[in-house]
């Protein structure tokens, strides 16, 4: 048995290794000759002529000094050559350093004096390594990276990645077989699990010397950030309550950011004059809350939304709608990264999916128009469902079940598509693997069961005879047929990259190209990922979230879904990238292939963001424009008080006639009956006491015309 083992990984380093290896053998022959030391020299897979090198440094070895070598073809990482290395040596005190010779080796009797009264010794670089010969961007680049670290792990040492550390035998045959990190995050893995697991750590304070041409980039520290990822995973799960903050000020800051700018800026158009007309309707009485409909609509929660809100602010400003949308959303983050952490226990997931939903993507439209937040409500008690139904299975507490099944009810009472909740709740079932013995051993698991599918049946048939004579069907813009399903793959594609950017008069057999593309596309992916039950999850999430509105009959077969249809399906395509990134990442997957489906999603995103961008500084722009006019129209009718409104037909949302008798009612106070729909352009003579309300093209404004006036 030796008493001092050093092990060298070496990686390309046949031109610096012997210099390194003479200075050591000549320091242990001198100044602790009478500790037996072996030299390990770990050949990590190099492309040059280290391995010949180092066999021939074996020579070295003379008194009480042996130098050995180890060699492997494949580059498996620092961390792994250590291990090797020490597997070749059975000695009482263990160290490595690296092969450079950046720390020298008269720092080695200091360090063994502290092996006495501690179980590892660790090197603490000084804080200026400009002094010790890096660059002012390296320097900066490695003391960040050093902060991060400590930030994130919380160890009661700052320089984790230095590569000096020598410890005693029972650390190395505890602690290593643990260590699941081989490359740049090794140390971190080997210095948590030593911490956790008791070992006591000194650090020395050491001057280095950097050697030029390191074989270490700036790309390593990318993919070191990436290697810690399982690490954080692994130590962080303690620390559930700083996960929930941090997801929750993550989602509102980024919410508020690219959102924020509407509670100033945006306004009611369309839809939304007619459910403030539908709240005044209402008049805040509760039987009416839960029983009127919209047309062939039933929306007890939306009924209850706008009668609050017109109750307390009116249309004087849309702020505090847009706000309530906004914190819609910002839960909606928060409950997602949530969700993703239950499923898969992982805290880095769960952050990547918050920020992911936060960002909205194309599926912007519930923060931007308030007559679409019911979609962002929906989701809301969708995924409360959903997730309480997560926990339940984990405690089997009646009362997260209990409240999984209210929101299940909250989610039928504010948009119909919440009929897939079922669809959902079976997807987190067979994603657990509960067993049918379960449910009988669980009364109230069966219960629960029971009761969704009952309602969901009464639900479903009640959507048949409220929307079996809706104008929907009646149009045919809701029609059930199997072609729409060649749609599918263009839909969920949208989701990532949207095919807004296609030119609008795509070719028919080009599409049927891009068709193939992306089918293709798709069975490779699941193919690679098949095993990862996450992103099957997503996958099944997106299949039947779209389900509902797949139907609805569209301009050309190949054409996506409207945004706020793909508010809902979003959150499984944020489940299928956190589950791809968490498996490539957690199998130490190549820094190149990681550092692809980064960039991808970081394109996707940005694409994503772009289109919103641009619709929301054209489309939104003009639609709040119109909004306003309107509004300032009808101000002028309730000034006026005519007998009759005559409404041209050339206009904004020509054929949404209840925009126009909402406004007129909420804000004119003119009655329905009062107001006619020219059915063509051409110039009237109005009779006394009408006016008639026009859009001005030229000003892009709503204007009205009084009798007895020029026309």
């Amino acid at each position: 048995m030796y008493d001092l083992a050093i092990i060298f990984p070496c990686y390309n380093e046949a031109g610096r290794i012997e210099s390194t290896i003479n200075a050591y053998c000549e320091y242990l022959r001198s100044k602790e000759a009478h500790r037996k030391a072996v030299l390990v020299l770990v050949n990590d897979g190099s492309t040059d002529d280290t391995r010949s090198a180092l066999e021939r440094l074996e020579r070295y070895s003379q008194g009480n000094v042996t130098v050995t070598s180890v060699s492997y073809s494949q580059n498996k990482g620092k961390g792994f050559a250590i291990k090797q290395g020490i597997l070749s040596a059975d000695a009482r005190v263990y160290g490595f350093t690296d092969a450079d010779n950046s720390y020298p080796p008269d720092l080695l009797t200091g360090v063994l004096s502290r092996l006495q009264t501690a179980d590892i010794v660790i090197g603490q670089r000084e804080r200026n390594k400009q002094v010790s010969g890096y660059s002012r961007i390296r320097s900066c680049i490695s003391n960040s990276l050093q902060k991060i670290v400590s930030g994130l792990f919380q160890l009661p040492f700052r320089d984790t990645q230095c590569g000096y550390k020598f410890f005693n035998k029972t650390v190395a045959t505890t602690v290593l077989p643990r260590v699941t990190q081989d490359r740049f995050s090794f140390d971190i893995d080997f210095l948590m699990r030593a911490h956790e697991m008791g070992y006591t750590v000194s650090t020395i304070p050491i001057s280095f010397s950097h050697q030029l041409n390191s074989s270490i980039t700036w790309r390593d520290g990318a993919r070191y950030l990436l290697d810690i990822v399982p690490l954080l995973d692994t130590f962080r799960m303690k620390h559930y309550r700083s996960l929930l903050i941090f997801l929750f000020i993550t989602s509102t800051a980024i919410s508020l950011a690219l959102f924020g700018w509407v509670m100033w800026k945006g306004y009611f158009f369309s839809d939304d004059f007619t459910w403030l007309w539908h709240a005044q309707k209402i008049d805040s009485t509760i039987g009416r809350v839960l029983t009127y409909h919209m047309s062939t609509f039933y929306s007890p929660v939306i009924n209850a939304f706008y009668v609050v809100f017109f109750g307390i602010w009116g249309y004087a400003t849309a702020a505090p709608y847009f706000a309530a949308g906004l914190l819609v959303h910002v839960f909606v983050s928060f409950f997602t990264g949530m969700l993703v952490f239950r499923l898969t226990k992982s805290p880095i997931s769960a952050v990547v999916s918050s920020i992911l939903i936060a960002l909205a993507g194309g599926a912007y439209e519930p923060l931007v128009w308030i007559g679409a937040n019911m979609h962002s409500i929906a989701t809301l008690f969708i995924i409360c469902a959903v997730l309480l139904y997560t926990y339940y299975l984990s405690s089997y507490s009646r009362l997260s079940i209990g409240a999984s099944f209210l929101f299940f009810i909250l989610a039928l009472g504010t948009k119909e598509t919440a009929i897939v909740t079922p669809a959902l709740l079976l997807l987190v079932f067979l994603y657990n693997k509960v067993s049918a013995a379960a449910l009988y051993k669980h009364i109230t698991h069966a219960a629960y069961w029971l009761c969704v599918a009952a309602l969901s049946c009464f639900y479903m048939w009640q959507q048949y005879v409220w929307q079996s004579q809706s104008i929907w069907i009646e149009s045919g813009t809701w029609q059930l047929q199997l072609s729409a399903l060649l749609r599918i793959p263009f839909v969920v594609f949208d989701l990532f990259i949207p095919l807004a950017l296609l030119p609008p008069n795509l070719a028919n057999s080009t599409a049927v190209l891009l068709w193939i593309g992306i089918v293709t596309l798709f069975i490779a992916v699941i193919y690679a990922f098949r095993k990862e039950k996450i992103v099957l999850f997503g996958l099944g999430w997106i299949l039947v979230t779209i389900s509902p509105t797949l139907f609805f009959s569209t301009a050309t077969w190949w054409e996506p879904m409207a945004s706020r249809y793909t508010y809902l399906p979003r959150v499984g395509a944020v489940i299928i990238l956190v589950g791809m990134l968490h498996s490539l990442v957690m199998k130490n997957k190549a820094r190149y292939v990681i550092g692809g489906f980064v960039w991808f999603v970081i394109l996707s995103v940005s694409v994503q963001t772009w289109v919103m961008i641009r619709s929301t500084t054209t489309e939104y722009a003009y639609v709040y424009t119109t909004g306003r006019t309107l509004s300032h129209a009808m101000e002028q009718l309730r000034d006026t008080v005519p007998g009759m409104v005559l409404v041209r037909p050339d206009r904004p949302f020509p054929n949404n006639n209840a925009t126009i008798v909402g406004a007129a009612s909420v804000i004119a106070g003119i009655p329905e009956q009062n107001i006619e729909f020219l059915k063509n352009t051409e110039d009237i003579l109005l009779p006394s006491q009408t006016i008639l309300l026009y859009w001005d093209h030229a000003n892009k404004t709503y204007a009205i015309l009084e009798a007895n006036t020029d026309n």
